[in-house]
């Protein structure tokens, strides 16, 4: 070894190969690569599986039940299960993937791996198609083919059996067939589109809600409906080919913030969204939220956002919160709704409506507006918001509410409002114009929330909070259509099943409903 410092013995040149290389290109092996067949004999094959074929049609149900779905041919699921591995160290035989057969809607609705490394298939075939299999399968196992390829060879030799396909197949993961309670599902209907839109509507004619939410990739629609297990049982076997498969809704937003090892978290699936925005056009309808402020800059709300006032300019624009509070989450709501959707696929979105913000909350530092006042600010805020941009379509939201007065009786705030909705504020109506013909506003308001507390607190009925009783304007209470409830601590169940009124969401059923509105008239995702 060298000593000390001294390497520059170890500094050698190369041995040079040049003189021995001989370039050549490169040509395809001359001795045929043949694949060893997995088949003694191929035609008796293909006539065993001609066998089973027949036999799976002929178990199918009553075709007379069967739903007419848009896009969708009359047809039968089968199943498909592949040969077993010929040994411990056999890799699995995996279905094939030319098993469909596009032009005739011959398709693999799913698929899976089972216990013994084989896999198993559902396999759409419709009415029309069923000799067209017959024949390619008979292709198949021709006795004759001289020098030849053997055709579909790479489609059918792996295929061991064909069976008749029971419903249930459809189902992933772990499902209590016998469990009546109703649950959200969620339906992987096949690609277009057109073709979910029918299945809802066939979903509804069975008296089964389906939510107004879609989730959209590239070759599957996701309907959510609220179903028992047998229900979407007769549902998905009168409409065979239409659903790939069927899950049990997670309805949180948990499976794209918490994505494995992929840690996925907020800022990503904020700037995948942002990235699928498109803003409103010009002239589009504006919604002027009434609150804290907002985060303009936000990179949901900014590429829709026509403007932001305070009713005192002392205040600001900017929501009491830095990177938002409750006005830049109203804004939010009022834009896109529930994110859980979008969050989850691909889906485009393109904004129909604008959103303004008219900040009518004083931020900490500021007086607190008296009670009185609050009908007087509400239309002054109103106004000021009009004037700075005249004459578009717009609407108004307040979710901000006050138990400083009865709800059993109009308020100064409620008045105000039912004021601002008729279009009778000072000098807005003329002398001899009917009332019916002057301009009018449509203001949307929060019921109110419940806090929280025992149960016996919660579940008893909590009276509307002002402004909430205004009869002119639309009062919003809460539903929800989630079920999920949190794993830690275990044990926890919903107060109310879904579809239901929130326990949280105030109403006016222990009002005098000879004296006050019935409130909410409208309920939403809460």
């Amino acid at each position: 070894m060298p000593e000390g410092d001294d390497f520059a013995v170890r500094n050698v040149p190369h041995v040079l190969i040049d003189a021995f290389r001989d370039p050549a290109q490169y040509r395809y092996p001359s001795r045929p690569q043949d694949r060893n067949p997995r088949r003694d004999d191929y035609h008796a094959h293909a006539e065993q599986l001609l066998a089973q074929l027949a036999a799976a049609l002929d178990q199918a149900p009553d075709p007379d039940r069967r739903i007419p779905i848009a896009g969708q041919q009359p047809g039968t699921i089968v199943e498909v299960e592949t040969l077993a591995p010929a040994g411990a160290r056999a890799k699995a035989a995996k279905i094939p993937t030319g098993l469909d057969f596009p032009a005739q809607d011959i398709v693999v609705l799913r698929s899976g791996r089972n216990a013994d490394r084989t896999e198993s298939a559902v396999l759409f075939v419709p009415d029309n198609a069923r000799a067209y299999l017959r024949e390619r399968i008979s292709r198949y196992g021709a006795e004759d083919i001289g020098n030849r390829t053997r055709p579909d060879v790479d489609r059918f030799e792996t295929i061991e059996a064909i069976r008749a396909a029971v419903i249930q197949v459809l189902f992933a993961g772990p499902v209590d067939y016998d469990d009546a309670s109703l649950v959200w599902w969620e339906l992987w209907v096949r690609q277009p589109v057109e073709r979910a839109e029918s299945l809802a509507a066939a979903a509804r004619n069975e008296n089964l809600d389906v939510h107004a939410d879609r989730l959209i990739f590239p070759d599957t629609v996701v309907l959510f409906v609220h179903a028992a297990v047998a229900q979407l049982l007769d549902l998905a076997q009168r409409a065979p080919g239409a659903i790939s498969e069927i899950r049990r809704a997670s309805g949180t937003i948990e499976p794209f913030l918490d994505q494995g090892t992929l840690a996925l978290g907020q800022a990503e699936v904020l700037a995948d969204l942002a990235a699928r925005v498109t803003p409103p056009g010009n002239g589009a309808p504006t919604v002027c939220v009434l609150d804290t402020g907002i985060a303009g800059a936000h990179p949901l709300v900014a590429p829709a956002l026509a403007g932001a006032w305070a009713f005192d300019e002392r205040w600001g624009s900017d929501d009491h919160e830095p990177h938002g509070g409750h006005g830049t989450a109203m804004a939010g709501l009022v834009l896109y709704g529930d994110l859980e959707g979008p969050a989850n696929d691909q889906r485009l979105l393109e904004l129909s409506h604008a959103v303004e913000s008219m900040k009518f909350l004083p931020p900490r530092g500021f007086d607190a507006t008296e009670p009185t006042r609050y009908g007087f600010v509400t239309q002054g805020a109103v106004a000021l918001a009009e004037v700075a941009r005249p004459n578009i379509v717009r609407s108004f939201c307040i979710a901000t509410s006050s138990p400083d007065f009865p709800p059993s009786r109009p308020s100064s705030w409620s008045g105000a409002i039912d004021q601002l909705c008729a279009g009778a504020m000072p000098g807005e109506r003329q002398d001899q114009q009917p009332a019916a013909d002057h301009p009018k506003r449509l203001v949307l308001i929060a019921a109110g929330n419940v806090l929280g507390g025992q149960r016996e607190e919660v579940e008893a009925h909590k009276s509307l909070e002002d402004p909430a009783q205004s009869w002119n304007a639309i009062t919003i209470g809460g539903v929800t259509a989630k079920e999920a409830t949190p794993a830690d601590p275990p044990g926890l169940a919903p107060l109310v099943p879904a579809n239901h009124r929130s326990p949280f969401s105030r109403g006016s059923q222990d009002l005098p409903s000879d004296l006050t509105p019935i409130k909410p008239e409208v309920l939403f995702e809460a």
